[in-house]
């Protein structure tokens, strides 16, 4: 019993941590691309 207590508050604490780092951030920082321009080969004459 004492076992799942821990890991209930130890996930309260990384829930609480996440969001506590996302709202000190407040959507300041921009999000990444997630597509990056293909170097194709050249393809004929």
């Amino acid at each position: 019993m004492r076992k799942g207590w821990m890991l209930g508050g130890l996930g309260l604490a990384l829930l609480a941590a996440l969001l506590g780092w996302a709202w000190h951030d407040g959507g300041e920082r921009p999000l990444t691309p997630m597509s990056a321009p293909a170097m194709l080969p050249k393809v004929g004459p």
